[in-house]
């Protein structure tokens, strides 16, 4: 695996450090928009020079250092964005000319991100983990909800107005994806940002929220493409109304996919389910 690589970004909103491994570039000037900091942890200084970043970033600023997911293959990397946090695929390469897809993660209810993020980890494609630990108090009352989808709608386009800048992501290819509460998520923000989101990938979801026909037009004049996954054995509340959100699809002519996975309670699909319907949203099998 080669020698690791310990990362801190002093000059972000929070300072982070977090651990990858080379290539080295990965690692160093090509993050978006910030001075990274870099110490090999073989070094037989790393623990000095680590200290002594600590203490630069505590006292640039007085913000405390938190510590983003750490990549879960060798090859990836994690920076921070105004709102959520990036990972860079295997192999990645700024100066390489190579545009990926982005693929924007969203929490479950009692979950992260990270926790979907660590389930799937796709391939060939920039990832947005969005910040915030989900809890059934961000649905509990419609008035409630309304005021959840804007607070993650805030962070979608903080994040990928600073990502637009970056030249290697494709914004014209960004896939949002969740299960449970993600999943509603990701169906709600996808029909309200048509001219930002190119589709969807809903897993076990009720996809109760509507759009204006202005939007919905728009995601079919982009040709927008969606991915449905359910249990077999789901709330029937979720069936229904996932089914009527694919009618709804349907009626607009926009490219979907439904999956029913036979034996399956309230729970992740499997992940060669989510590979594939990821494909299918992206449209050229990146994300396998």
């Amino acid at each position: 695996m080669g020698d690791a690589w310990l990362v801190l970004c002093p000059r972000a909103p929070v300072p982070r450090l977090s651990l990858c491994w080379p290539p080295a570039s990965a690692c160093q000037a090509e993050s978006v928009g910030q001075s990274w900091g870099v110490v090999r942890a073989g070094s037989r200084l790393a623990p000095w020079a680590v200290v002594l970043l600590l203490l630069a970033a505590a006292c640039g600023g007085g913000r405390p250092v938190s510590a983003p997911v750490a990549p879960v293959t060798p090859g990836t990397a994690v920076r921070p964005l105004p709102s959520g946090t990036l990972v860079l695929p295997r192999g990645y390469d700024a100066r390489g000319g190579r545009r990926y897809p982005v693929v924007v993660m969203l929490p479950a209810s009692n979950g992260t991100a990270e926790a979907m993020w660590r389930a799937y980890a796709p391939a060939d494609v920039i990832v947005v983990l969005s910040a915030g630990l989900g809890s059934p108090d961000d649905y509990r009352t419609n008035e409630e909800w309304a005021r959840t989808i804007a607070r993650y709608e805030r962070q979608l386009r903080e994040d990928l107005a600073v990502l637009a800048r970056s030249g290697s992501a494709d914004t014209a290819r960004v896939v949002l994806a969740g299960f449970s509460m993600g999943g509603d998520l990701a169906w709600a923000l996808a029909l309200r940002n048509p001219t930002l989101v190119a589709g969807a990938v809903v897993m076990g979801s009720r996809m109760s929220y509507r759009a204006q026909q202005g939007d919905l037009a728009t995601l079919a004049l982009r040709n927008a493409r969606f991915f449905v996954i359910m249990g077999g054995m789901e709330d029937r509340t979720r069936l229904a109304g996932a089914q009527a959100a694919l009618r709804l699809l349907e009626s607009w002519g926009l490219a979907h996919g439904y999956r029913e996975v036979p034996g399956l309670p309230h729970l992740r699909p499997p992940e060669e389910v989510f590979r594939e319907a990821l494909a299918f949203v992206i449209g050229d099998g990146a994300g396998r």
